[in-house]
């Protein structure tokens, strides 16, 4: 039961595959890149440069916690 697609393909969301185990499986970085990547607000995800990306993201993961 993998997902092929993204449920909204214009917000350009990564598809999160379907795991067994629910312990070890959400914690996998398989499951755990998509899933953190999908969080992300827009304005990260179209930023101008590697290097804008890298300050916004890291201003974004501070503000989590």
């Amino acid at each position: 039961r993998t997902t092929a697609s993204c449920q909204m393909p214009c917000k350009n969301l990564l598809a999160i595959p379907y795991f067994n185990l629910k312990t070890y499986g959400a914690r996998s970085f398989f499951i755990a890149a998509p899933t953190l990547q999908n969080t992300l607000q827009p304005d990260i995800m179209n930023s101008s440069s590697v290097s804008v990306f890298k300050k916004q993201t890291l201003l974004f993961c501070c503000s989590c916690f």
